[in-house]
């Protein structure tokens, strides 16, 4: 085997830039098998500006085909995966299959390679070989595995967890020689994302071609850095740590609906790739990937319009290693509550979900909450691996009523609190002042009600039973917070219900002229005394026995100025839809509920010469 050498060097300044040509090889015998084995060449390139240059004035168009000949004299460019060689995947023995000798046996096509490399160029460097285990050249090693040291053209693999599965880009930088010819390249993208050791067909995965023929226009004499369009990547719970890719440049397309890699084209250049999860601390050595932790939740919830409290879920998904993970929620605009709001920390292992139930107190109109996925993570490359980055991703969560107004809302004239004992107007304090009051449904599981728990003040009955999943909603707004712990005060708040369809047995005042209780037989009562303990109790009486405490699995919550009152339908004897009620309150000082000593106050919604509510419904618009 002979070879004739030419050097050929010239000096071409950009600026204050100089670039030296590439170093040429003529008349190179190399037979077709690939174990016989040429001087490796190494094209080093011009170094490139990111301005244009002159392009000559009879530019050769570019080649569409690739079906050209191998030529007799090969010194090509070649990938580096796995081809029989062990994949390197972790805990398994799989053996790579991909088509990377010339000569492969894992492509009916030859193993990939660019026979006239040189001109158009992933990153700023190429390397020409015989074959990709042309290891007998003096000086050189062979590139099997992940061995090919002008591995430059990736600069970056980039996810953002905004689904499942996530989504990923690649940055890619792409040279071209002066003299190559106007036009446009492409880029196609092989990753192993089931990691079975081939790049094929991935039933349950993202599909292994992530990129197909993506156009790239790079002027002649200049490089330029670019972004590949948004591809899904692994399987919804899990990423492809440690899996192969490849990258290649063309000036033709790729044809058909698969491609398993292999295949020869006269210009461009070839590059594989590990690609591995960041790890943990930041070091390379570690053996732990970091925690990547994507946060799914609906973009849009709709509150049906006889809904008080609605139910909903974000999913918290662990794409990396074991790791801590929470969720939190900023409020944004509007009145919907969610509940929670944030969570404490959530332990997940890497590939688990958690459901993240969420409550939502219904509003008149739309509210907006804000969160994030993911964090700021750099992607890097090392030793012809890419480590992943990730690029955090800003969601809005929209909750949304059914209809512009919804109609359970009912407004209550501003202080309008009146002498429990002589019925009329005295001064009072805001937080026992009603201001609106709304009802409807609620089918909540132990979970809802345990994130309407997290961000409220719960009372619960003194005399509980099982708990159920259907409720009659009862929403109380006041004017004011309401103080949980005023040693000077007695408070009670109430709904008093029509609950069966006996009239017979409705409540009539029994001392003066009025009583807040009329005309309603079941009253849940949410009590504070400071002297009693628990101080906060829950409970429920009927006009039939007023001075017996029944038993109920109803639940309060008070959030600021606001209660959300939990009632089972299964303790209401008359259809849902004909229920009526009415919201009161009673403030006084602390051992004097009557007023005989200071000031007692009261309010009502309705008030006491109006028509109880109906429930889910309000008053129709006066006018």
């Amino acid at each position: 085997m002979t070879a004739d050498y030419l050097r050929v060097s010239s000096i071409v300044r950009y600026g204050t830039l100089v670039a030296i040509s590439m170093l040429v090889i003529a008349g190179c015998d190399v037979a077709d098998h690939p174990d016989n084995h040429t001087p490796l060449v190494k094209l080093i390139p011009s170094p490139s500006t990111t301005g244009t240059s002159s392009v000559p004035a009879e530019a050769t168009p570019l080649s569409t085909s690739t079906k050209s000949p191998t030529p007799t004299k090969l010194n090509a460019d070649f990938g580096d995966a796995p081809d029989g060689n062990p994949a390197g995947y972790a805990n398994t023995r799989i053996i790579g299959r991909f088509p990377t000798r010339l000569k492969t046996r894992s492509s009916d096509k030859p193993g990939a390679h660019i026979y006239t490399p040189g001109a158009d160029r992933l990153g700023l460097s190429v390397t020409a070989e015989a074959s990709v285990d042309d290891s007998t050249n003096p000086g050189t090693a062979p590139n099997l595995v992940n061995a090919d040291a002008a591995d430059d053209g990736v600069r970056g693999l980039t996810l953002k967890l905004d689904g499942t599965p996530a989504s990923a880009v690649v940055d890619l930088t792409v040279s071209l020689d002066p003299s190559a010819p106007v036009g446009d390249r492409f880029i196609n993208i092989l990753i192993d994302m089931n990691m079975d050791g081939r790049w094929g067909p991935s039933a349950g995965v993202s599909p292994e071609w992530a990129i197909r023929n993506f156009p790239v226009r790079v002027n002649p004499g200049t490089t330029t850095q670019i972004q590949t369009d948004q591809f899904p990547i692994g399987s919804a719970t899990q990423l492809p740590d440690g899996a192969w890719m490849r990258v290649l440049l063309t000036r033709s397309r790729i044809e058909g609906t698969q491609w398993d890699g292999g295949g020869r084209w006269p210009f461009g250049e070839v590059e594989d790739y590990r690609i591995e999860l960041p790890r943990m601390n930041g070091n390379a050595d570690s053996q732990e990937p970091m925690p990547l932790i994507a946060t799914i939740c609906p973009s849009t919830i709709t509150v049906p319009p006889d809904v008080l409290v609605a139910r909903a879920t974000c999913g918290l998904i662990n794409l990396g290693g074991d790791g801590l993970s929470k969720l939190s929620l900023i409020h944004g605009s509007g009145k919907m509550q969610i509940s929670p709001a944030q969570t404490e920390n959530v332990l997940l292992r890497g590939g688990s979900t958690r459901e993240i139930p969420l409550a939502i107190v219904s509003n008149q109109r739309a509210a907006e909450w804000k969160y994030r996925s993911g964090e700021r993570i750099p992607s890097k490359l090392t030793k012809g691996t890419v480590v992943i980055g990730l690029q955090p991703v800003d969601h809005v969560l929209t909750v949304t009523p059914a209809a512009a107004d919804q109609p359970m809302f009912r407004g209550d004239a501003s202080e309008d609190y009146f002498s429990i004992s002589e019925a009329h107007i005295v001064k009072g304090f805001a937080f026992g002042d009603i201001r609106r009051i709304a009802s409807g449904h609620a089918t909540l599981t132990t979970a809802h009600l345990a994130a309407l728990r997290s961000s409220s003040f719960a009372v619960a009955p003194t005399n509980p039973i099982d708990q159920s999943e259907r409720y009659a909603a009862f929403l109380v707004d006041f004017g004011n917070p309401i103080p949980l712990d005023n040693q000077q005060l007695g408070i009670q708040i109430s709904v008093a219900i029509q609950a069966n369809s006996d009239p017979t047995d409705n409540w009539t005042a029994k001392v003066g002229q009025f009583d807040i209780f009329e005309n309603t037989d079941t009253w849940f009562e949410i009590h504070y005394r400071p002297g009693m303990n628990p101080s906060w109790r829950l409970q429920k009486r009927t006009s039939a026995a007023p001075t017996r405490e029944m038993s109920t699995s109803a639940l309060a919550l008070i959030n600021e100025n606001r209660v959300l009152l939990l009632v089972p339908t299964i303790e209401i004897k008359r259809p849902i839809t004909e229920l009526q009620y009415r919201a009161t309150t009673f403030i006084h000082k602390s051992g004097d509920p009557l007023g005989k000593i200071g000031p007692s106050m009261t309010d009502v919604s309705p008030e006491l010469d109006q028509s109880l509510a109906t429930f889910a419904s309000a008053p129709p618009a006066a006018g």
